[in-house]
């Protein structure tokens, strides 16, 4: 009676959660709250340029020489068919897909895991990963995908019909897109899923009268996997054929080599291992011992419910989990190539999802956690109802600050020809030229040296807290004093300073 009541009443109260959390996410991303910056801004030029003509390339890996598959620029460059707006063009391909295709795919695992379950962890992921749904970044979008080559891989049986081909291969072709927006986990993903197939093939075959037939008819579903993944990198084998496979050199020298195509040093192995296990942990403000005690005692409890029927749909489910982590960390660890935290984008899909298992067996700790999560949810609603009085433009690197800088050097311009400095660490400034661009079709190349040296009048931009020397350096650099005076001094309300130095 109890567990139908408070079924019932999570399932109410979750209903009420995502209405306001989605008037909160639309109200960010509407007024421009969500980070603007060098990525996004590069990849929407990018899928400008995609416009005019096709790219087979996105945007640079953390593998020099290497980069990742064209898919994201696509995404990117079809909505700016209906606006170059970053905000719309945000909320068409990050808010609508994690607001209405996640939860659809999310709840088609209500065959395993209740509602009640899936309610909670949906919760869990909004008030960890909003970002996925705000700000506009290559590797965010690889989760949705992560889970629906999860439940694709779930709905697969072993044999060998139509329905079967057709899933196994667009598995295989979404665990390869999966590698389009997140190389690293992708990889890990789709060595760890070949493990699973190929060990659920000579479990069936031990388990019933061995039949060679039978045996190589299961592996077609796994050579069909294969070749779908291979299908996804199609825009990817095109580019290398037209450019002599240099790409593909590279990625054979970082596997020859373990990886070890950079000098830097990432995550150290047991930060991989904790940071991968306390994917969700620390979002629900738990210690990680805590994470491990509830994964390890929940996993056993599973396989020990199961053990007389191992072919049951929870117990499939979680190998599959288990063989993708096994995947990414058989990766993870043995790589000399640097490791780092956004590497393990989409690794909270394969916990949640263990979570939600486990809430379903153990009911004394789906009550704990669903109040537990109702109150941190609570708590998360408070705090970004009340942001709402936060203007973004005070927020310097928020879409709103970017354009609150552009608009004011174009009006201090008082419509002269004027040129544009913007100080960066990066050196490249993608995110003002698109914003001149979209808002006073202006070119700003976002290579400072192919800006004109002799400007009558020169607008430099600075970030908050720029170290004295480093300003004073760029400010001779670009306008010398023997050339230039400074007429203004302006400090944006997002502590960005806007220098006008005027020739003489």
């Amino acid at each position: 009676m109890f567990n139908k009541i408070f079924s019932k009443s999570i399932l109410v109260i979750t209903g009420i959660f995502i209405l306001l959390a989605t008037i909160i996410i639309s109200h960010v991303v509407y007024v421009g709250g969500f980070s603007f910056w060098y990525d996004p801004a590069r990849d929407l030029l990018s899928a400008l340029a995609n416009s005019s003509k096709l790219t087979l390339i996105g945007p640079p890996s953390g593998i020099p020489g290497l980069f990742y598959g064209p898919y994201w620029i696509w995404f990117l460059s079809l909505a700016q068919v209906f606006s170059k707006d970053p905000r719309l063009i945000t909320f068409l391909v990050a808010t609508i897909p994690y607001l209405v295709v996640f939860p659809f795919i999310l709840s088609r695992f209500s065959s395993v895991i209740s509602y009640s379950s899936l309610s909670i962890i949906w919760l869990i992921f909004i008030l960890g990963f909003i970002n996925y749904f705000t700000d506009l970044w290559n590797p965010h979008p690889a989760p949705l995908f992560i889970l629906l080559t999860i439940y694709l891989l779930f709905l697969k049986t072993n044999t060998v019909d139509l329905r079967n081909l057709v899933i196994t291969f667009l598995a295989g072709f979404f665990a390869g897109i999966v590698m389009n927006f997140q190389l690293s986990f992708g990889i890990g993903m789709i060595f760890g899923l070949i493990i699973f197939m190929i060990s659920e093939v000579i479990y069936k075959s031990y388990n019933k009268k061995f039949e060679l037939k039978r045996v190589l008819k299961n592996f077609i579903l796994v050579l069909l996997f294969i070749f779908g993944s291979i299908v996804s990198f199609t825009p990817f084998i095109l580019f290398e054929a037209r450019h002599e496979f240099n790409q593909t050199k590279v990625l054979i020298n970082a596997f020859t080599h373990y990886g070890e195509v950079v000098s830097q040093t990432g995550l150290a192995k047991i930060q991989i291992i904790q940071l991968l296990i306390d994917r969700v942990g620390n979002v629900l403000h738990i210690p990680f011992i805590v994470s491990v005690t509830l994964l390890v005692l929940g996993l056993i409890f599973i396989f020990r419910k199961a053990s007389k029927k191992i072919k049951t749909q929870n117990t499939k489910l979680v190998i599959i989990l288990i063989s993708i982590l096994f995947g990414v960390l058989c990766v993870y660890l043995t790589a000399r190539n640097p490791v780092w935290v956004y590497h393990l984008i989409g690794a909270e899909v394969i916990i949640l999802l263990l979570i939600g298992v486990i809430l379903d067996k153990i009911k004394i700790l789906k009550y704990i956690v669903g109040f537990w999560v109702l109150i941190l949810f609570s708590y998360f609603l408070f705090n970004q109802i009340q942001s709402w009085n936060n203007n973004p433009q005070n927020i310097y690197g928020t879409l709103a600050a970017e354009k609150g800088i552009v608009d004011k050097i174009n009006k201090d311009s008082k419509n002269q020809k004027y040129v544009v400095f913007a100080y960066s660490p990066a050196i490249y400034t993608y995110e003002y030229s698109y914003l001149f661009k979209l808002l006073y079709n202006k070119d700003v190349p976002y290579q400072p040296e192919l800006n004109p040296t002799d400007g009558k009048l020169v607008f430099l931009i600075f970030p908050p807290e720029t170290e004295k020397a480093k300003k004073e350096d760029f400010i001779n650099y670009r306008t010398p004093p023997s050339m230039y005076k400074t007429e203004k001094e302006t400090i944006q309300r997002n502590g960005a300073q806007v220098i006008i130095r005027v020739k003489f």
